[in-house]
This record gives C-alpha cells, sequence and structure tokens, in this order.
C-alpha cells in the first residue's frame, strides 16, 4: 500500500508525457494548417476585391468619356480616339486610350477652348494586370450589330477589361456602350 502511494506521488510516467506531447503536437499542426488557410483566402480575397475595384473605376472613367464623345475618330481592339466637349461645349479635350503590355493607359490633350491651337497633355493609367489575350478591350458595333472598325460608322461600343490579380481566377468586366453622338 506504502508502494502504491509513494508512485502516485512521483508525477507523471514518460510514457504519459509522450502521449500528450503527440496529442498537442497533432492538435497544433490542424490549427496552424487552418490558420494558414484562412490567412491565404483572405489575401486572395483582398487581391480580388482590389482588381475588382480599379477595373470597376476603370470601366466608368472610359464609359463616361465614350458615351460623351463626339462620333469615334480611332477604334481598334486595343485604341479608341476621340474628341469630349466639356463645359457647356466651351472646352475640348482629345482623349485616346491605349491598352497595351497589361496595362490601360489615357492621354488627354485638354485645349482651353474650342478653337486653341494648343493643349496641354496628360497620361495616367486607369487599369494594371490586364490580361492581353484574345479577348479585345474595344469592339465597335454597327446600328445592325455587325462588328466595325470604322469609327464614323460605330453605334455601339463593348468595352472589355480582364485582369489576373496574383492567385486568383481572371475578372471580366464587360460594358456595352451606345453612343450619344451616333450620326448616321
Amino acid at each position: 500500500m506504502d508502494r502504491l502511494r509513494e508512485r502516485e506521488d512521483e508525477g507523471f510516467t514518460l510514457a504519459e508525457l509522450m502521449v500528450v506531447m503527440v496529442i498537442m503536437m497533432v492538435v497544433g499542426a490542424v490549427f496552424a494548417s487552418s490558420m494558414i488557410n484562412a490567412m491565404g483566402a483572405s489575401r486572395r480575397t483582398g487581391y480580388r476585391a482590389d482588381a475588382t475595384q480599379a477595373l470597376t473605376t476603370a470601366s466608368d472613367t472610359v464609359s463616361r468619356q465614350v458615351r460623351a464623345a463626339a462620333p469615334l475618330e480611332q477604334l481598334t481592339a486595343t485604341r479608341a480616339v476621340m474628341t469630349v466637349y466639356a463645359g457647356g461645349s466651351k472646352q475640348r479635350h482629345d482623349i485616346e486610350y491605349t491598352a497595351s503590355s497589361g496595362t490601360l493607359t489615357d492621354t488627354v490633350c485638354t485645349y482651353a477652348t474650342v478653337t486653341s491651337p494648343t493643349c496641354t497633355t496628360g497620361t495616367r493609367t486607369l487599369a494594371t494586370r490586364l490580361s492581353m489575350g484574345a479577348t479585345p478591350v474595344f469592339v465597335g458595333k454597327m446600328r445592325d450589330g455587325t462588328v466595325t472598325t470604322v469609327a464614323s460608322k460605330t453605334a455601339s461600343v463593348t468595352f472589355t477589361l480582364v485582369a489576373s490579380p496574383a492567385e486568383t481566377k481572371p475578372i471580366k468586366i464587360e460594358t456595352l456602350l451606345y453612343l450619344r453622338n451616333y450620326q448616321e
């Protein structure tokens, strides 16, 4: 009896400690794995949200300008050139959108008045990390829906941006724009 009592006071055996350590390592590994997965999902969601916001902002900018444009001057799969009159037709802006090397930029030449001979030019980047694959950025269509590259015959423009943010599926924003100042 004294022997049993002495044994109880000695503490845990090496085998008991080893079992507890193995159980704690398994629980810790499961916890760490789930935390790593959760952080990765959060990071991917952030990348996707940032890319979606950038594409939406670029799409809104281009949409506003294309709708307000006097008839388009040039239209290709990666380029659109137009003139926009602002401020009650008192100010003229020549705008060129160009998509190349995964970037969409706009170059704006602003004239102080409609008849001004000189302009102030500025270029800005609207979107980056674009997928410049088989999908054209600008597709012009005539009134009957036929695809055209003749700017003067363009009644509507389908504007498509596809981005591939890091570690996520591509994001595609497509906007159909009817030209306000289309002339047959």
